[in-house]
């Protein structure tokens, strides 16, 4: 095929790294890249970035890993559509906890890389970039019919098997946005690789609320051990999603506990809190880090899960044998840590939240100030972030404000697929609404979204916060009856236990 320049972007702390992909990008006749060392300075952008192809580091330091990098660039617009991300590691077993949403697939190559793999993948990204940019580029412009005309009229002129793959995977995402899921799971089912295949048949049956799909899908997976982290998280999910935690601990401690890092360790702690105390959450916290190096990502990892496990305890007053006083000086503490200093950038961007949350604990009329510094940065917040915002908002009575921040935590959620931060984000989400919010306001915000997110056609979203008004308020014959609307229009028949019809 006649190669076209795109527009690529090396993201690596090593001076090495980056010199070798670029003689490689330069023999392959791709001179337009461009080189950088800190990933620190993407925060700081407020227009997107013109490239087609990213390469980023898994561990680009500063408490950064890829994953964090993209969700940003993903979730706040700062990137193309079309855009491709390949991830590079020298670790070869290194793999995502969960997809990254993007419509072409993010991928990982290992180093040391040769002229033949790049070559290979910068043939993969052209293709790709070459059928879906003029669709991509048009995404909300084209209306639902149109988009699927188009959609399935793409015929690719180069046969390749992971081409192929991640030209089904862009097909069914872009049907998925037309709301034509049934469509979307024929494409998924003809998918080769079977890693991809349960990746995707699991996206598809969760945006639409398929249980028994869901289950189907991790009873065929319980034989092949590749499919162990991901049909974990799914059974986790459900569980969670219903606000049952023990079934969810239970489905969780399927994982080998030595392979319990990073988000995952955050997770287990958090379900561990909820199903069985305070006191074995900070036991399993406390063990893992007197095993982690102190200069390591993952203990800066466990501090901050500490930090999550008291916040939970003072929230909800579950304290478990500990006394109010008592949690809040080992907040202090912990909010004295290294991790929250300069040079852990990460964990830096969250010592003001934390501030914020100590000053919301003493009644200081600080908060305030500290709430308002932090309210005009909400459209750089992660959802972490925002949760404490959020928390704020409703504890310091800023009602417009809470419901502002809640609509932009559900944008960003949305970039979030089934994984440990997401099923984090629910455990500590549900938190913050039940400690901060009386139920009728609750309530209120909950149709509030609901109605939002229709009337802007997010037709998934919408189901998602239908469900919990129902499941946990009054039925009332009406908004049963705005469900079943929902369900119909969404292309579904089913959606979790409701019909609709």
């Amino acid at each position: 095929m006649a190669f076209f320049d795109l527009k690529i972007r090396i993201i690596d702390p090593s001076l090495q790294n980056r010199n070798m992909f670029k003689d490689i990008l330069t023999q392959i006749g791709q001179p337009d890249v461009l080189l950088q060392s800190d990933a620190r300075q993407l925060f700081n952008r407020d227009k997107s970035l013109p490239c087609d192809l990213v390469f980023i580091n898994a561990d680009v330091g500063y408490g950064l890993s890829a994953p964090d990098i993209i969700r940003f660039l993903t979730r706040d617009h700062l990137v193309p559509n079309w855009c491709k991300f390949v991830i590079v590691s020298e670790d070869d077993n290194y793999g995502l906890s969960a997809p990254i949403f993007r419509y072409l697939q993010t991928e990982i190559i290992h180093l040391p890389v040769n002229f033949q793999t790049m070559r290979y993948l910068i043939y993969r990204a052209i293709t790709s970039i070459k059928l879906f940019k003029p669709i991509l580029s048009r995404l909300h412009k084209l209306a639902p019919a149109e988009l699927v005309k188009q959609v399935t009229e793409i015929k690719p002129k180069y046969k390749d098997p992971i081409v192929d793959d991640e030209l089904l995977v862009m097909k069914l995402q872009l049907l998925m946005q037309a709301k034509q899921p049934e469509l979307a799971l024929k494409l998924a089912d003809k998918i080769r690789d079977p890693a991809c295949r349960f990746r995707e048949l699991a996206y598809i049956n969760t945006v639409t609320g398929q249980e028994d799909a869901i289950r189907e899908l991790c009873a065929e997976a319980e034989r092949k051990q590749q499919f162990l982290f991901g049909r974990v998280y799914l059974m986790t999910y459900l569980s969670v999603s219903e606000r049952n935690y023990r079934s969810a601990l239970r489905h969780f401690q399927r994982l080998p506990s030595e392979k319990l890092r990073g988000n995952d360790a955050q997770t287990y702690a958090l379900l561990l809190q909820q199903a069985e105390g305070l006191q074995k959450a900070l036991s399993f916290i406390n063990g893992r880090l007197s095993r982690a190096s102190r200069t390591s990502m993952l203990y800066s990892n466990l501090v901050a899960t500490k930090t999550k496990l008291y916040f939970v305890a003072l929230a909800t007053g579950n304290l478990d044998g500990l006394s109010k006083p008592d949690i809040y000086m080992m907040i202090q503490e912990l909010a004295d840590h290294r991790i929250w200093q300069k040079g852990e950038f990460k964990y830096s961007a969250y010592a003001p939240f934390l501030e914020l949350g100590m000053a919301l604990h003493e009644g200081k009329a600080v908060a305030e100030e500290l709430f308002e510094l932090l309210y005009v940065q909400m459209k750089k917040l992660d959802i972490s972030q925002l949760n404490v915002l959020l928390f704020a908002a409703n504890k310091l009575e800023k009602h417009n404000a809470s419901r502002e921040i809640h609509e932009r935590l559900e944008q960003s959620m949305a970039k979030v697929e089934v994984s440990p931060e997401l099923i984090s984000f629910l455990i500590l989400n549900d938190v913050v609404l039940r400690s901060s919010m009386t139920p009728e306001r609750l309530k209120f915000r909950l149709e509030y979204l609901g109605l939002n997110h229709w009337q802007s056609g997010r037709h998934y979203r919408a189901l998602v916060r239908f469900k919990d008004l129902l499941s946990q308020y009054d039925e009332t014959p009406e908004t049963e009856k705005q469900m079943r609307r929902l369900i119909k229009e969404s292309g579904l028949t089913r959606y979790w236990r409701y019909l609709a019809v």
